[in-house]
């Protein structure tokens, strides 16, 4: 990531990447249900999400955030895939 794009990050983007750097996998379930609401949901899981690691819930508008700046891109998954799960992408947008 360029020193441009490093420096435009919240200290929680920030953290979110750095974990993603070390093996953490970015998940986003849609179908997050609680008692009162249908909400998505967007966690990082050491080692990969379903694969049993510590988690960390990532706030809503932190995902969105890394997604405007460029900075995760979805993986190659069947439409109807649930959890959705991202990878950095690197290419971060200029004004991002």
């Amino acid at each position: 990531m360029n020193a441009l794009v490093k420096a435009t990050l919240t200290p929680r983007q920030r953290e979110v990447i750095e974990l993603m750097d070390s093996g953490w996998q970015l998940g986003l379930s849609s179908k997050f249900i609680t008692l009162h609401s249908t909400t998505p949901r967007a966690w990082l899981q050491k080692g990969g999400c379903g694969r049993g690691g510590e988690t960390k819930d990532v706030n809503m508008k932190t995902f969105y955030a890394l997604c405007d700046k460029g900075l995760l891109e979805q993986l190659d998954q069947d439409m109807l895939a649930t959890p959705k799960l991202y990878k950095l992408s690197r290419k971060a947008k200029p004004n991002g």
